[in-house]
């Protein structure tokens, strides 16, 4: 599960950087990657509808990309 979501969440990342999903990993900052707010509620709501999740309205912990994954697993536990 947790490889299926960090997969969809780096080719979403690199569709909107440009960036190689090659240079993204699980630990790569939000922030090194330029990932504004506005970008991850872009991603938010993609994971929302791809695993049919809802994420709070709080997302300020998010931080890397591992952050976002294991609040995807947790919400869909």
């Amino acid at each position: 599960m947790h490889e299926n979501i960090l997969n969809f969440i780096k080719e979403l990342i690199s569709e909107k950087t440009g960036k190689p999903q090659s240079e993204i990993n699980a630990d790569t900052s939000l922030n090194d990657l330029n990932i504004d707010s506005m970008a991850v509620l872009d991603i938010v709501f993609d994971l929302e509808h791809e695993f049919d999740v809802s994420f709070p309205d709080n997302l300020g912990k998010l931080q890397t990309l591992n952050d976002i994954v294991n609040l995807t697993v947790e919400l869909k536990a």
